[in-house]
């Protein structure tokens, strides 16, 4: 769901996607969509007020990094970021 909505986001983030078109689009039953934007909401991945997503700025040196090499170690360490943040919110 997180990299769906990264993909389709406008330059600030939000994505209008309705829950019907989200649910066909990726597949997802009603509960099991309600559960995933739960817990990105949780690791501060996005925000949510129906009908808009908006996917947050993640903070990091990503952001910072202005060479080809340090972009993408940046965003290995944005992916980790992720992750790590998905971990806490669902143990």
């Amino acid at each position: 769901m997180y990299l769906f909505l990264v993909v389709v986001a406008d330059a600030e983030g939000l994505s209008y996607y309705s829950d019907p078109t989200l649910m066909q689009r990726l597949r997802m039953d009603g509960a099991t969509l309600a559960q995933a934007r739960l817990n990105l909401i949780r690791a501060d991945l996005i925000a949510w007020r129906k009908p808009i997503y908006q996917v947050l700025s993640l903070d990091g040196s990503a952001q910072e990094a202005t060479n080809p090499e340090r972009d993408v170690a940046a965003a290995s360490v944005h992916v980790r970021q992720i992750l790590e943040r998905l971990r806490e919110a669902h143990p």
